[in-house]
């Protein structure tokens, strides 16, 4: 283990081993499970550690791989916005700190500790893992999207992502913008014209392809999906969102829905124009 980072070793997203994790059953209260094991080893690299005394273990992800994510284990202080979820093992209680990013990546793991030949660390068990997909995308395209962006500002701006699905990943090949008919809320808000959704679904067609996701603005806020996003998505579909201000694009994110929630997705850009 390192040893006076404050940091433990992890692993990518694999499969607890032998050991049976099955009673162990996330909840809305307690996203994240550790098993006994995983308590007994963080408390004790608290114990030990000087730089991690006083403060709490958090757990943070981002994305690694096509289908994975890589994990970070960190002792740190809380911070605003965090989730507080305490973990049990007979006598012995931690709290684990999850940040707002992380949550929606987290929710229903199980974290357990192994030690191997091949290796100690954290093991996390991760439903989530097989939502995630690759958004390839040609630097054209993202340039066009780009640019469309800027020209629009300050009002959102949206369209429509043709291109076809494989295992894992989406190929993008077209990208069309589309009238927003949300005229009296155009700062905060899109509506497809359903002229225009359906003239692009028949020339898609027509060629083999087919309409995967949406992409549109959000000026002068992040990349992420908001509330009304959220309403209005569909199941299947990939929503790609720039993030726009004054000096242009600052920001690109893919997402899916998953059930009542998004799930983030990893871009590709790519120089040839079909895959």
């Amino acid at each position: 283990m390192p040893q006076a980072s404050g940091q433990l070793e992890s692993k990518k997203l694999g499969a607890p081993g032998r050991r049976d994790t099955a009673a162990l059953q996330p909840t809305s209260e307690r996203p994240v499970v550790f098993t006994e094991a995983a308590v007994r080893k963080a408390f004790s690299f608290a114990k030990h550690n000087d730089e991690a005394k006083g403060k709490q273990l958090r757990v943070s992800v981002r994305s690694g791989g096509c289908s994975e994510f890589e994990y970070a284990f960190t002792f740190d202080t809380p911070k605003e916005g965090d989730m507080r979820i305490p973990q049990c093992a007979a006598e012995l209680t931690i709290e684990v700190l999850v940040d707002q990013f992380s949550i929606p990546y987290l929710d229903g793991c199980i974290v357990d500790y192994w030690e191997e030949l091949s290796g100690n660390g954290f093991k996390v068990t991760n439903p989530n893992a097989a939502a995630v997909h690759v958004l390839r995308i040609p630097a054209l395209l993202k340039r066009r999207l780009n640019r469309w962006a800027r020209d629009g500002y300050p009002s959102e701006v949206c369209g429509l992502l043709v291109g076809r699905g494989g295992a894992g990943a989406i190929l993008i090949e077209r990208v069309e913008k589309t009238g927003n008919l949300a005229a009296e809320r155009l700062q905060d808000r899109f509506l497809l014209d359903p002229d225009d959704h359906l003239a692009v679904d028949e020339t898609a067609r027509r060629d083999g392809l087919d309409i995967v996701g949406v992409w549109h603005t959000h000026p002068d806020h992040p990349a992420r999906p908001s509330g009304t996003d959220l309403e209005a998505a569909w199941e299947g579909y990939v929503y790609l969102i720039l993030s726009v201000g004054p000096e242009g694009v600052a920001d690109c994110r893919a997402w899916r829905l998953d059930g009542s929630r998004f799930i983030e997705q990893r871009i590709e850009e790519t120089t040839t124009w079909r895959q």
